[in-house]
């Protein structure tokens, strides 16, 4: 199928409470660019498969953070002289299928720093972690003259901090420690005056560690200034556009800002006909008092004939068009329970717009219940035979052609062979808590 936008995405684990995406849809949209990037959730078991996925669909870019930084270089097929130096990846540009690693890290870290320490000749520096960040820093003060030492997680001991705290005049914490509103990995009677903290970690709130520093007087780099830095290396790279860098910040300070206030986001359910996504959602609204939508049904009201009818008489394009016109308005509201059509994640701004407002379930289902679901219905269209019944071989085929656009949408996934509609229900609202 044709997409409507073209596909950029951040892999990681976790990646739920992620800015780039926001920052990077800000920097598309204002640079006039027909492109929607999303968060994907990939473990480290299933990187591999991931990296093919995003291939086959033909992602023209990727961001790449934690845990798969230095395990991605081993799927890629070049590597830029700076990321091979550092031996870590954060950015990937599909060159015509040819997939390229380069390191947006140091230079977003070098402009940061620069900015706020200038000249690193000489200096010494500590780093807490030894990850893809942590190599990106030590690279790029070393390459300024700098020296580093750099503590892994065993070695990060208060005595051992502080004896290396005593003569350094640059302290980088490259962990997601304090990310959360955690205990600073430094403790505070540690921190000395007159160095440069910086702390890669980022949340609602400045971390322990930068609001300890600014205290003391200290000059301060945050995560979010480094976020935003290598985000905007990042889209030129991809893009051969400068783009709005403080718009950027604007932007990641917005999406802060939303989360801060909480509120429940929707809960959209993804899947094939047949998987129970109406039954089921309808069940779990009720149970959680939310409202709840479905896509089909909503254009079927708008334009007063069946969903079903409006492919049948004007086509899947026309209908798609409808449907990421009712997705984009129902991504707008709050606590609605939202039963999608099979299909709706063939669009990448359909999957951009769930993602922004709301956590993604798919409802999987095989082949064969789905036949046994679908016996004698022939509201479906597209799995049609020449008999006018639902066709096996449609239905195998179109559920393999969906299955990598359903991967990449998901944030969790639910079985839905052998349960029935009030299993299916308890489940999904188990897996819906876990979510939020």
């Amino acid at each position: 199928m044709m997409q409507d936008k073209k596909l950029f995405c951040l892999i990681g684990d976790p990646v739920s409470h992620s800015i780039s995406p926001s920052m990077q849809n800000y920097a598309f949209k204002r640079s006039g660019l027909e492109a929607v990037y999303i968060a994907i959730r990939v473990k480290q078991a299933d990187l591999g498969r991931y990296i093919g996925i995003l291939k086959e669909l033909d992602a023209k870019g990727m961001n790449v953070t934690m845990p798969h930084k230095i395990e991605v270089i081993g799927y890629l097929d070049e590597l830029d002289k700076t990321a091979e130096k550092i031996g870590a990846v954060n950015t990937v540009v599909n060159e015509n299928g040819t997939l390229k690693g380069y390191n947006t890290d140091a230079s977003g870290v070098l402009e940061a720093m620069r900015e706020a320490e200038g000249d690193f000749k000489g200096k010494r520096a500590i780093i807490l972690g030894r990850g893809g960040m942590a190599k990106a820093v030590s690279f790029v003060l070393e390459e300024g003259g700098a020296e580093t030492r750099m503590l892994g997680r065993k070695e990060m001991k208060e005595e051992i901090i502080e004896k290396e705290l005593k003569n350094s005049d640059i302290v980088c914490n490259c962990t997601p420690v304090g990310m959360n509103g955690e205990p600073s990995p430094i403790p505070e009677r540690l921190i000395q005056r007159n160095v440069l903290v910086v702390d890669a970690a980022y949340g609602f709130h400045k971390t322990n560690l930068i609001k300890e520093a600014e205290r003391k007087g200290n000059r301060t780099v945050t995560g979010l200034q480094l976020l935003v830095r290598q985000g905007a290396n990042s889209f030129r790279l991809w893009t051969g556009l400068d783009p709005d860098r403080k718009g950027m910040m604007a932007s990641a300070l917005s999406r802060i800002s939303d989360m801060k206030r909480g509120g429940l986001g929707n809960i959209y359910l993804i899947g094939f006909a047949g998987s129970g996504k109406s039954s089921s959602g309808r069940l779990i609204a009720k149970f959680l008092k939310r409202e709840f939508v479905d896509t089909d049904d909503q254009i079927s009201r708008e334009l007063g004939i069946p969903a079903w009818k409006i492919i049948d008489d004007k086509g899947e394009y026309e209908f798609r068009k409808m449907e990421r016109c009712v997705i984009e308005s129902i991504s707008k509201r709050k606590n609605a329970v939202v039963a999608t059509g099979g299909g709706a994640v063939l669009s990448y701004g359909n999957i951009c717009n769930m993602k922004q407002s709301g956590s993604i379930i798919l409802l999987n289902v095989s082949p064969s219940t789905v036949m046994e679901r679908l016996d004698g219905d022939s509201s479906h269209p597209l799995l049609r035979g020449m008999d006018g019944k639902t066709d096996p071989q449609k239905v195998i085929e179109l559920i393999a052609n969906r299955k990598c656009y359903y991967d990449i949408a998901k944030d969790a996934e639910v079985e839905t062979d052998g349960k029935g509609i009030d299993d299916l229900a308890q489940e999904l609202v188990r897996v819906a808590g876990g979510l939020e």
